[in-house]
């Protein structure tokens, strides 16, 4: 649904072409196996049919990938089994989402058969651990004692909570409110008859008690499954690099995926699919008697409880809180079940879905076998527009009927940035940057700040005061949903880096103003050698139907050891994250400088950033200068006070400037940076109101 709407508000044919591409091509491992589960092999292109959205493509090659699984201590002994030097490494990620106790204990035995297995000399495994941040715990290795090693610290009996439990025990307690329902219908409906007072007041306050518990409860959901999406979109994104067979053993005790976070999850398997790689998903939770399908049950039942209450008129009242979430949760209910997730991220990316077992050694060593022999189908579709639609694949072998084929379902018809993958939603703004003349429909920023030689950082602001918002059914909340792309190109229009984000925004009607008032900022260090690059940005309000592009000039000069980074102004200071990124300017000790692009200062306090990078082995002390110009005529100036280096060599200071002294109008702020002969300066331009 979200690229749908991206796409209405892209840009006409006479305004921009759909990229196209033409040396495109897809990549599909396939696994085939007979009636009794059986490996197929010996087939070849001939035997092969490959459809794309229902029509035939042309294959290029087909590769019959069935390297022999060999034992390290028989490689020496036995030559000829040794995998073939000239293919591609596989590689093979064990990932362990956040598990209950019971789902450790049966996780750690699978991947401990996992590594016990005979694997190809060609195999390299890594551990991983998501929870609200990517863990890796073991960079890819063949070696068997690290990787047992990393797979006791994923799910040791500190590594995790019991969230499956606690779920449960949340679900119980939502559904234990409803006792007393109906008393103000009976209520309305009495005719002066005798009212239930007190089955009223009982129904009011469990009625409350359950707004609160539902209320908990899908925003559990959501961070949970937002966390888990994202955390396995990071570890497969990045295998695009790599050719070759690669897969992920991925140990849940379920997805979550209520519908605010549907599009991310497509959008992940994309990532996969994009990168050619096949997700094993296992419920971690092993046999259960009980079924997975309560919560949806439940959901589904309250909203249908309400669709009839509304329906008969009852009540005449307030809208409740239920009223105007009954058709989110019907959407909800329909993936409410956490192991229906699992298997569709397992048979939309090639792999299947391992649960209801304690014993899991039988699916192990399939998953094993198809590491080991494959198909690999390379063919160049016949629709070359990459307008970031889904393109169904379905890979057939019109004489053999008795067969069972694995693949992906599809992919998502994407560009690559200089090899870098593309989001669905950034298609219409790749579309934008190519308009002519651009569309200036969204008022937003976007700049590149230098900081230490060979670095810098991508800031992009965008205001919300004029961002569309709808409102709910009731005026209890509003929603809006934007997002935004920054690239930067050297000479030769090659991308060096980006920064994007798709965001869809809830707001209760209370903060909805302070919520306008705000800003949308964001940063991404970037290494930026000398040079000149082209900084191309777009934006869109997909709630308003709006898109902007913007393109700049930046020039990045030589810099010598000695260095002053660009002026930014503060629009607060944060605390810093608990795992700040190494490489981001902003991070001060335990603080975070949010900047902003805005050049309009209130009368009030200007404050500014910026670092000096003295040189550690000069004798003399590094000093500054501020300088204050309005239409070129100097208005004053004054000696900055800088403090010592901290322990990585920088020296970052906040100038907090007053601003009721200057009359409105344009001003420009110097800062001259000294160490010895060495001289940095950088300015900027702030309007004063």
């Amino acid at each position: 649904m979200l690229f749908t709407a991206l796409l209405a508000i892209g840009l006409t044919a006479q305004e921009s072409a759909i990229i196209r591409s033409s040396t495109n091509e897809v990549v599909v491992d396939v696994v085939v196996r007979d009636k009794k589960g059986k490996l197929v092999k010996g087939l070849t292109a001939a035997d092969f049919q490959v459809l794309e959205d229902g029509a035939q493509q042309a294959i290029t090659s087909v590769r019959e990938n069935s390297g022999t699984l060999v034992a390290g201590s028989d490689n020496a002994a036995n030559p000829a089994r040794l995998a073939d030097a000239t293919r591609p490494v596989r590689l093979f990620s064990l990932v362990f989402d956040r598990l209950g106790i019971d789902s450790r204990r049966l996780a750690r035995q699978a991947a401990y058969d996992f590594i016990k297995e005979d694997l190809a000399q060609d195999v390299y495994v890594g551990v991983f651990y998501t929870d609200q941040r990517l863990n890796v715990l073991q960079t890819y290795t063949k070696d068997r004692a690290k990787l047992r090693a990393a797979i006791d610290r994923a799910v040791g009996s500190n590594a995790m909570t019991d969230y499956a439990n606690a779920n449960s025990s949340l679900q119980s307690a939502a559904g234990a409110t409803v006792a007393g329902a109906g008393a103000s219908e009976a209520a309305a409906n009495s005719n002066g008859a005798t009212v239930d007072g007190a089955g009223m007041a009982a129904e009011s306050m469990n009625r409350m008690i359950n707004d609160m518990l539902e209320f908990a409860e899908t925003g559990n959901r959501e961070q949970q499954g937002r966390f888990s999406i994202f955390g396995l979109w990071a570890i497969v994104k990045e295998q695009f690099r790599l050719p070759g067979r690669k897969s992920v053993f991925y140990f849940s005790e379920g997805l979550q995926l209520p519908n605010a976070v549907l599009q991310q999850f497509q959008g992940m398997i994309s990532a996969a699919n994009r990168a050619n790689v096949t997700i094993y998903a296992v419920d971690a939770r092993g046999l259960s008697i009980t079924g997975d399908n309560a919560m949806g049950n439940d959901m589904m039942n309250r909203s249908l409880r309400v669709s009839q209450g509304q329906y008969r008129g009852s009540g005449g009242g307030a809208v409740t809180r239920e009223d105007a979430t009954q058709f989110d949760r019907a959407l909800d209910a329909i993936r409410a079940n956490p192991q229906v997730a699992l298997q569709e991220l397992s048979e939309s990316t090639g792999g299947f879905l391992i649960a209801n077992m304690n014993d899991f050694r039988k699916p192990v060593q399939r998953v094993v076998e198809e590491m080991g022999s494959y198909y690999e189908i390379i063919y160049r579709p016949t629709n070359m527009n990459l307008d970031g639609s889904f393109r169904v694949i379905d890979v057939k072998l019109p004489n053999r009927g008795d067969v069972k084929i694995q693949a992906r379902n599809g992919y998502f018809a994407l560009p690559s940035l200089s090899g870098k993958p593309v989001s669905p939603f950034e298609v219409p703004l790749l579309n934008a940057l190519q308009a002519k003349p651009p569309r200036r429909d969204v008022d937003f920023r976007a700049t590149v700040t230098p900081f230490r030689p060979g670095h810098a950082v991508i800031v992009f602001d965008m205001p919300m005061k004029d961002l569309a918002f709808t409102p709910n059914t009731d005026n209890t909340a509003y929603r809006s949903h934007f997002s935004f792309l920054a690239l930067i190109k050297d000479e030769q229009g090659q991308v060096v880096d980006k920064i994007s984000r798709d965001l869809p925004v809830d707001e209760p009607s209370a903060k909805l103003e302070g919520f306008k008032q705000g800003r949308a900022i964001f940063t991404k260090p970037v290494k930026l050698p000398a040079g000149r690059y082209t900084l191309e940005s777009a934006a869109s309000d997909i709630e308003g139907g709006k898109i902007a592009a913007r393109r700049v000039s930046v020039v990045v000069p030589p810099r010598g050891p000695f260095a002053l980074s660009g002026l930014t102004v503060i629009r607060r200071v944060d605390k810093a994250p608990a795992q700040p990124d190494a490489d981001d300017p902003f991070v001060v000790m335990q603080n975070r400088i949010i900047p902003t692009l805005s050049d309009k200062i209130p009368n009030k306090a200007l404050s500014l950033y910026f670092v000096v990078y003295p040189m550690p082995d000069a004798s003399d002390k590094p000093s500054a200068l501020m300088e204050f110009y309005k239409d070129d005529i100097k208005l004053g100036e004054g000696p900055v006070d800088l403090p010592p280096a901290l322990p990585d060599g920088r020296i970052p200071y906040i100038a907090n400037i007053p601003a009721d002294k200057f009359q409105p109008g344009l001003y420009e702020i110097r800062v001259i940076a000294r160490q010895g002969a060495a001289t940095d300066r950088q300015s900027i331009f702030v309007t004063m109101e």
